[in-house]
């Protein structure tokens, strides 16, 4: 049997060594040298390997992993998206003429998440034309420019981790997104201090805060944990789907209170 670690590195050293050689490189003043021999649109793997449990081939992308199948469907989803430069913890992507440096897993999960909860979960019922969002856990930027993307106005961002935050910023700068940032942890007064049409929040268990109020706004919500998931249900009567049975995370939605 093949070993899932050693067939992955082998694998992974190969397409970073091309991506870095062949790719578009960032530079010191953050523009980017174009290549003739990479591709401008494609979706590479970083690695390839065999699943833990039922040994069957997988590809890597940044740090998560996708079955064949389920990674072709998303590279014909993300055809206009290039990997343009990689390292152990970070990516630079180009989608359209937008360019973004943001984490690995960030990475993964917006190639994993868009096509799929995010469009079925993180949108309103509502058009999002000249429309406000308030992102709370705005990562580096990839939901903003999600909202951005499906034509909100504008898009306030709260981020507490300082590395996010500047890749935030920066990413806000290269591509002239209408966003207002700001790098704090959430408090419910956060809610009072913006205005906004609605509100996504992925905080990583801040979300229990929201137990203390009344009321909450039209929003998206990925909520840590059972119990946190029943109260805001029996407090305030949304809707939920789970995300991860491992993990214990819900998508909890709610779209306002009715007249």
């Amino acid at each position: 049997m093949i070993r899932e670690a050693s067939f992955r590195y082998a694998w992974s050293q190969h397409t970073i060594a091309a991506i870095g050689n062949n790719s578009r490189d960032l530079d010191q003043t953050n523009n980017y040298r174009s290549s003739r021999q990479f591709p401008s649109k494609l979706l590479l793997p970083t690695g390839i390997g065999l699943s833990a449990r039922r040994h069957v081939p997988i590809v890597y992308f940044c740090s998560g992993s996708f079955y064949f199948h389920s990674f072709l469907k998303l590279a014909w989803q993300w055809r206009k998206l290039s990997v343009l430069q990689r390292d152990e913890k970070e990516v630079v992507i180009r989608h359209d003429q937008t360019v973004m440096r943001i984490e690995l897993g960030f990475a993964y999960a917006m190639v994993r998440e868009w096509y799929g909860p995010w469009t079925r979960y993180y949108l309103p019922g509502f058009p999002l034309a000249d429309k406000t969002v308030l992102d709370v856990g705005a990562g580096c930027g990839e939901t903003a420019y999600f909202y951005l993307s499906h034509g909100a106005k504008k898009v306030v961002c709260i981020e507490p981790n300082t590395r996010r935050f500047e890749l935030l910023q920066e990413n806000a700068r290269r591509n002239d997104w209408n966003v207002e940032t700001a790098q704090l942890p959430f408090d419910v007064s956060i809610l009072e201090r913006y205005d906004y049409d609605f509100m996504k929040m992925d905080c990583e268990g801040c979300e229990s805060e929201l137990l203390t109020l009344r009321e909450i706004p039209p929003c998206a919500i990925e909520v840590h944990g059972d119990s946190i998931l029943k109260g805001l249900m029996g407090r305030f009567h949304g809707g939920a789907s789970p995300k991860s049975k491992e993990t214990d995370t819900w998508l909890f939605t709610f779209a306002g209170r009715q007249n």
